[in-house]
């Protein structure tokens, strides 16, 4: 299952749409502590997390998740419009597997690194 994090409901219910519609399970949260609370709830293996987010950012949703023994297997992906190097610098830090730029990339190029982070290790 894919969690789709963004404080725009209508963003994160169009993204979990066409993840549903290029074949995976997909949910959604609209802030930081609702994420969390649902990661712990539930079965998630991949995460699409905005960075940009009112209270909790993007980067502090990923670091409480990879500072939780019980979350740290979520893959996490950042999808935002910033492109902050530093923002980056630290995501990767972190332990995202991916930073993807809002409007830079096409749905078949977002869809592939989605289904490619959400695939067991080998």
């Amino acid at each position: 299952m894919v969690l789709v994090v963004d404080d725009f409901e209508d963003t994160a219910r169009a993204v979990a749409r066409l993840l549903k519609i290029g074949g995976m399970e997909a949910s959604i949260a609209t802030d930081g502590q609702s994420a969390l609370n649902f990661l712990r709830a539930n079965k998630v293996s991949t995460m699409l997390l905005d960075y940009m987010m009112p209270g909790m950012s993007g980067l502090d949703v990923l670091a409480a998740i990879k500072s939780d023994p019980a979350l740290s297997p979520t893959r996490v992906i950042i999808y935002s419009a910033s492109e902050e190097q530093d923002a980056v610098s630290e995501a990767r830090r972190l332990g995202a597997v991916a930073w993807l730029t809002k409007g830079k990339y096409s749905w078949p190029q977002i869809l592939e690194v989605i289904k490619s982070a959400d695939q067991p290790p080998a």
